[in-house]
């Protein structure tokens, strides 16, 4: 399965229902600065509990109108859905609960998270999967969907540095459960191909010692 569509309204700049829709495998986000694509992206994260969105909402998340005061509070609440397309048979079981009634190819996950803060200062969130949002939300299948983060690489020595557990790491990780078991990644094989052709060049073993 994959990541079909998003949908968001009332989060960060987006008032109104804003609705993108993804390609399988890759999808580039382009345009002017301010128009959104972060949100775009800070939205995914939230929604699927990247690393550095499980510490909350902050109340800058909740729209509010630039010619309010920074004072006012944002709007009462936002919302944010991803639709999953393709799914296999065996992702259709996994995640039955989440199916579309309509088309069981289908798998919605949704949070609402409204403006008001409890005693400890977090924001009351709604999660559900499908349509229903009364239904028992099964954390493990959100835990299941892989959502790494790679930041702009205004550091890049820093965080593609190779460590056990980097955000570098973990998406090579599971990059490498797609690939079945004793094959190797198709990356896997650019970089021994490359490493073959760095070792095997002439002019560069001139230069170097291999």
């Amino acid at each position: 399965m994959y990541l079909a569509e998003l949908n968001i309204q009332g989060f960060k700049l987006f008032d109104k229902e804003f609705k993108i829709e993804f390609n399988p495998g890759l999808t580039v986000l382009v345009g002017e600065n301010s128009s959104g694509k972060s949100a775009v992206i800070d939205a995914i994260r939230l929604l699927l509990l990247e690393d550095e969105y499980r510490l909350g909402v902050s109340s800058t998340d909740f729209h509010r109108n630039i010619q309010k005061s920074a004072r006012e509070k944002g709007i009462d609440q936002f919302f944010i859905r991803c639709l999953f397309k393709e799914l296999s048979e065996k992702e259709q079981i996994a995640y039955l609960p989440w199916l579309n009634a309509v088309d069981s190819h289908e798998a919605f996950v949704n949070l609402r998270v409204e403006n008001k803060e409890d005693l400890y200062g977090r924001f009351k969130r709604t999660l559900w999967g499908g349509d229903s949002v009364s239904g028992i939300f099964e954390w493990e299948l959100l835990k299941a969907i892989s959502c790494i983060y790679l930041p702009p690489l205004r550091d890049a020595e820093d965080k593609l540095r190779a460590y056990r557990g980097s955000r570098l790491a973990r998406l090579l990780k599971n990059l490498k459960q797609e690939v079945p078991e004793g094959e190797e990644h198709p990356l896997e094989k650019k970089v021994t191909e490359f490493n073959r052709s760095v070792y095997y060049d002439n002019e560069l073993r001139e230069h170097f010692v291999i």
